[in-house]
Parts: structure tokens; sequence; C-alpha cells
């Protein structure tokens, strides 16, 4: 028996599930098995209605109301203030640029961000979306995942190199991934954008499955590995209590 084909509901619910892990309009087409004029045309649609946006390279990404989804149900029963609060209190403790990041897929969207109190600020944007293995947002979740998932992670988006610092081999990922797990937080030394440094933790839902990671984030003639270490048990505070408001809304991957 032949599958009916997707509505024209369908198709647009697919083509925003798309959007929160994919960039590129191929992997789009990919992601929903949709032609690629189809997908075009729902893409500028949704783009004209402020659902998702193109990029200056010409990939897409999601944009205020979709991301305003995902603010509404942190906010569900009044947990958004418990989330708000983890995330300043770490920026006054620290004084650096804090972010939160949900999964995504194979990647972390950034939903939420807290310049630091420093003479200049992160590059990075709310509705960003970077990859698991050149962050240490995205190492701490990987971490956290079972192996044959990270395998499979790894598999699929080839560890592209972001920096020349970016961990591309699966072995040497293997082995690191071991070493944040004992060390209970993750550490990036220029692997996703060139002098820049974070330690991040991940966020674990009702279930202990991380769903989300938080960041501290500098440059990194200001952000040494030894004043990094030392934001290390705030950092884990704030992630726990997120995640226990995370937890308590039902958020998941």
């Amino acid at each position: 028996m032949t599958a009916e084909p997707p509505s024209a509901v369908e198709k647009v619910l697919l083509v925003l599930d798309a959007v929160t892990t994919e960039r590129r309009l191929s992997d789009i087409c990919r992601a929903t098995g949709l032609p690629l004029s189809t997908a075009h045309r729902i893409l500028n649609e949704l783009a004209a209605a402020g659902w998702v946006r193109q990029d200056h390279d010409r990939g897409y990404a999601p944009h205020t109301r979709l991301l305003g989804l995902a603010g509404r149900l942190i906010n569900k029963g009044g947990h958004a203030e418990l989330v708000r609060h983890a995330i300043h209190r770490l920026n006054e403790t620290t004084g650096y640029t804090i972010h939160l990041g949900v999964r995504q897929g194979d990647q972390v969207l950034y939903t939420e961000k807290l310049d630091g109190q420093r003479a200049y600020q992160m590059r990075s944007y709310i509705g960003q979306a970077v990859h698991l293995h050149s962050t240490a947002m995205g190492k701490a979740i990987l971490a956290r995942l079972p192996e044959p998932e990270v395998t499979a992670i790894a598999a699929r988006t080839g560890l592209p190199a972001m920096t020349p610092a970016t961990i591309t081999d699966p072995a040497q990922l293997t082995a690191h991934l071991a070493q944040i797990r004992a060390r209970g937080w993750a550490w990036d030394d220029g692997e996703n954008e060139q002098h820049t440094r974070c330690i991040a933790a991940a966020v674990l839902d009702d279930r202990g499955v991380p769903v989300a990671g938080i960041s501290i984030s500098g440059l990194e003639y200001d952000l040494s590995p030894d004043r990094a270490a030392e934001f290390a048990t705030p950092l884990l505070d704030a992630a726990e209590e997120i995640g226990r408001a995370f937890g308590a809304v039902g958020i998941r991957p």
C-alpha cells in the first residue's frame, strides 16, 4: 500500500523541524524528503513570517517566532525565573559571557546569552546553531550520551574542522569525552572560534538525559585555563539548577 504524500501543513511542520538541526537547503531537503523547489518555497514563506531567517552564508536558522515558542515553553509554570536567576548569578560571579543552549539533533541552539562585564563582546547570538564536537557546551552534552549515539553523531556530521584546533578524529574525541566525564565539565580552547575559550556543563533533564548546556566564554588572553577551572563549581551549580527547571516543564531533546 502506497503511503499518502504529506499534506501542506505536514510539509511546513517537516521543514520547521528540520531547520532546528540543518542549515543548508540540500540538507533540509534530505531530512524532510521534500523536493528542493517545495522546501525552498516553504522556507521563503516561513522567513517572510518571521519563523526562520537566512544567514549571510545562505544557510537557514530558527528566527524570533520559533525561538519565542521555546521561550514560552520554558516560561511554563513560572520556571523561567529559575533559569534567568541561574544565568544572571553565574554572570555576576564570573564577569564573563554566559550562554544557554538547547540540543537540537546534532547541534546546539543558543537560546539565552548574557554579555560579560568585559571590554569586549562575544560574536555569538541567540538562535545561532553550533556543532556539538567543536564547542565546550556541545562536548559537555556528548560526554553524557551513550557511546553508540556519539559514534552515530560523528558519522553523520563528519566532525568538520571549525578551526585548526577542532577535534576531527573520532578516536581522539572519544578519549577527550572520557576526560570530560571524569572532570564533570568541558573545555573549548579555540576549537569553534579562534582566540576564544569556553567552559561548559551539561544540563540534564529529570531522566538524566543531556538536553542543554550552559557555558562561560571569553577571549583567550582574558580567560586562562586556571581561571576557567576556578569557575567549575558555580558553573555546575547553575547547570543543576537549570536542569531542575527544565525537568519541571518537560523539556526534551
